[in-house]
């Protein structure tokens, strides 16, 4: 039948379109973030993880979950956008981040170590996004 888009098609369009709308927002966040930062000596206070072993620095700007995004607001000083959509994204477009909520004592959120990525959002493969797991030792 011609016009005819099966349920499950126009779920994954709305899903990619709320994907390309979340990295525009992420794009406009970082312009201004950086647009801050020449203009008034501001910036997002970058957050330690880990990745293969190597220190990396990364920001956070939005988060799918209310919590989250008032725990990292608070613990860096910088708000963090909700945007419930970010939970929506097909994992293979997700790094994975590992947060610990025990051991080792450090500058993670929960004030253990720093946290764990498989591989940095942006790299080749996977969205600008992170999805993240409680470590527990």
């Amino acid at each position: 039948m011609m016009g005819f888009v099966p349920e499950a098609t126009a779920m994954k369009g709305n899903l990619l379109r709320n994907l390309l709308v979340t990295t525009l927002v992420a794009a406009a966040i970082g312009a201004f973030v950086l647009a801050a930062r020449e203009q008034a000596g501001f910036v997002v206070p970058p957050v330690d993880g880990f990745l293969d072993g190597a220190r990396i620095r990364f920001i956070h700007t939005e988060a799918s979950d209310p919590e989250v995004a008032k725990l990292l607001t608070t613990m860096k000083g910088s708000p963090v956008l909700v945007v419930p959509a970010l939970a929506k994204a097909p994992p293979e477009l997700l790094a994975n981040v590992y947060v610990f909520t025990n051991g080792v004592a450090g500058g993670g959120p929960f004030k253990f170590q720093p946290d764990v990525f498989d591989q940095p959002p942006g790299s080749a493969g996977t969205a600008r996004c992170a999805r993240s797991g409680s470590c527990r030792g």
